[in-house]
């Protein structure tokens, strides 16, 4: 009886809510808003559905404003405008229900193609509250589940539960890293000037602490910090993040509006050059970051301890208020005098590293056994902001930093008697930086104005052989324009050069990330190759030679069938350019097929009864450098 009621209770709780559950399933999160995505922050939160086709209803009284179907990004969409001036987008999707049905294949049918963008016209496909309106799925990216995204009346993503969409969650977050970062080459941590990664201790119930760290000048923090749900197996983000020393704030970061102008923020609202180390989310604000999640804060978040020890505290809480914090001992410190050891000199050569971290060059020399001469970094062009000097990090290991103080040319040159000659010309870009275009060597890069957040330095050079396999025929050198991890704003134009030997035809700039290669959309000029980059990495023009793949067709060859909507189907795929196109004939008719680029599979939708007698079934795909593969299957309907 006590259950019951219980039910009875939950029911009537949900029929009172502003906006109607989209699924006639429990409510569990697999992504909440804010949540880090690669260059970008998640605008919406994901519901779990297991396997595809649940009922997908509408949340309120409104109108179908928009309909989308793509093998990409959201796969299948619909966006629903309520009567209150907020819209909905549910993404994902296995299939629309009627009208909206009919409503997408109509207009697929008539432009020949599964991927329509569609606007209805005002009133035509009107919604009630409770509505079903479509089916879940796993079109587009990623495993099946429900993307439900809110935007409010200027068309900007919110948090959904400050409309009243609730779920029940009652773990706390979990923390497990803290990133302490220097602000400059003239601040440091633990007497270096690069950030110190701290483990988070449990000390009680969502109570943290970490080691001490010694601090001179500015600092920053970050936290790797996840919110576990559905019995740990999914880990969610948090909303809210407060850095404070004592009672003092330091910095606020809650995430409850994130617009699209905005979102390419998100790139550095996690620290972008330690991805390696953690899921980094900053407690300041990267320069020219404008996120609607910063919004409130007195200072840019950077924190100087002077002279006497603290304890920063950082405080996390989820959607529902579940909370934790961690306590970071902070020791005041002064940067030490670096006396020669003894005259000591290493024997063999040493390396030079360059790196980049926040706004800050960082030149690290390295010698194979401890070393009594620091190495002399010189510098040329634009004036520096801070740093210059090399200082001792170890017995045989030096470091310096440099930050630009105004765009231009920057040389470094590194000297010492156990050093091979080590230069590096580098250009920088401060921000609001003009547009302009440097070249290095045969590369040529046309940088557009305010190109980064915050400085930027950029280089490219050629590398001697490729660090993973590539996907096609590799035609002249491969360039790297680094470093490929460059927090951008905007697109940067690379240009390399066109081969001598290149054939005509087939050829795209190919970008290495990571451990791939993939082709990009490539413009050709009479001596060059050009490509629009929003991140950079490796370079080289690639010549695709190979046809896709057509396979396991169904129906088999000579197949005489009973039912006029038979399974017709095949797996596609490419290795180089990439798919372009593909289309499937049954006896001249064009086919409505769905394609599914994480499976391969490319599926008639069954949607209207194929004309009794011989038929003739035409898969043709065509790939990105012009290649194309035919497979044909002839049977029979009866």
């Amino acid at each position: 009886m006590g259950a019951f009621l219980i039910l009875m209770a939950a029911i009537g709780a949900a029929e009172d809510e502003p906006y109607h559950w989209p699924l006639d399933l429990p409510r569990q999160i697999t992504s909440s808003f804010g949540e880090y995505r690669s260059g970008r922050l998640h605008m919406a939160i994901d519901l779990r559905t297991g396997p595809i086709g649940k009922k997908v209803y509408a949340a309120r009284d409104g109108e179908v404003t928009r309909v989308r179907c793509s093998p990409w990004g959201y796969g299948k969409a619909v966006y629903v405008r309520f009567d209150d001036g907020n819209t909905a987008v549910y993404a994902h999707l296995d299939g629309f229900e009627e009208p909206i049905a009919s409503y997408v294949r109509n207009a697929q049918h008539a432009k020949k193609d599964y991927t329509v963008d569609l606007y209805p016209g005002a009133g035509e496909l009107r919604v009630n509250r409770g509505q079903l309106i479509a089916f879940s799925g796993q079109t587009g990216v990623g495993v099946p589940h429900l993307h439900y995204e809110i935007r409010d009346a200027s068309n900007r993503p919110i948090d959904p539960r400050t409309v009243g969409i609730d779920w029940p969650d009652t773990t706390r977050p979990v923390i497990r890293k803290i990133v302490v970062a220097p602000k400059s080459p003239d601040d440091l941590v633990n007497g270096d000037i690069l950030p110190v990664i701290l483990d988070a201790r449990p000390v009680s119930p969502g109570v943290y602490t970490t080691n001490s760290v010694r601090v001179f000048g500015e600092v920053g923090f970050g936290v790797d910090v996840i919110d576990p749900a559905n019995e740990g197996a999914s880990k969610l983000g948090i909303q809210d993040l407060r850095a404070a020393n004592g009672d003092t704030p330091i910095f606020h970061v809650r995430h409850e509006v994130i617009s699209y102008d905005t979102n390419g923020g998100g790139a550095v609202a996690y620290h972008p050059q330690l991805k390696g180390d953690g899921r980094f989310l900053l407690a300041w604000a990267w320069p020219g970051n404008r996120l609607e999640s910063y919004r409130g804060n007195d200072s840019d978040g950077w924190f100087s301890p002077g002279n006497e020890a603290t304890t920063i505290t950082l405080s996390v809480v989820d959607f529902h208020g579940n909370s934790a914090e961690v306590n970071i001992p902070i020791e005041p410190d002064a940067p030490e005098a670096d006396l020669p050891m003894d005259g000591s000199e290493s024997e063999g050569l040493g390396d030079v590293e360059l790196d980049v971290l926040g706004e800050s060059l960082i030149i690290t020399a390295d010698f194979p056994a401890a070393e009594g001469t620091a190495p002399v970094l010189e510098i040329e062009g634009t004036a520096a902001k801070s740093g210059g000097n090399f200082f001792r990090v170890g017995s045989g290991r030096f470091r310096a930093g440099y930050v630009a103080s105004s765009s231009g040319t920057v040389t470094l040159r590194v000297t010492h008697p156990r050093l091979s000659n080590w230069e590096r010309r580098l250009e920088a870009f401060t921000s609001n930086n003009r547009a302009r275009t440097v070249h290095f060597g045969d590369v040529r890069l046309d940088v557009p104005a305010n190109v980064g957040y915050g400085t930027i330095y950029l280089r490219a050079y050629e590398l001697s052989e490729s660090p993973a396999a590539r996907p096609a025929t590799p035609s002249g050198k491969i360039y790297m324009v680094w470093p490929s991890d460059a927090p951008l704003q905007h697109d940067i134009t690379v240009s390399i050069p066109r081969p001598a030997d290149m054939p005509s035809g087939g050829a795209h700039v190919y970008r290495l990330r990571g451990s791939y290669w993939s082709a990009m959309s490539t413009d050709a000029g009479s001596g060059s190759y050009s490509v629009s980059a929003s991140s950079l990495g490796g370079f080289q023009v690639m010549v695709d030679r190979n046809a896709p793949r057509i396979f396991e067709v169904s129906p088999a060859e000579g197949a005489v069938l009973t039912d006029a909507t038979p399974r017709i189907r095949a797996k596609v795929s490419d290795q180089g350019a990439g798919i372009a196109g593909m289309t499937v004939t049954a006896g001249g008719q064009w086919l409505l097929c769905e394609w599914d680029p994480e499976t391969g599979w490319l599926s008639w939708e069954q949607d209207r009864n194929l004309s009794a007698g011989n038929q003739d079934i035409i898969f043709t795909v065509t790939d990105r450098a012009g290649n194309t593969t035919v497979e044909r299957r002839s049977i029979t309907i009866q």
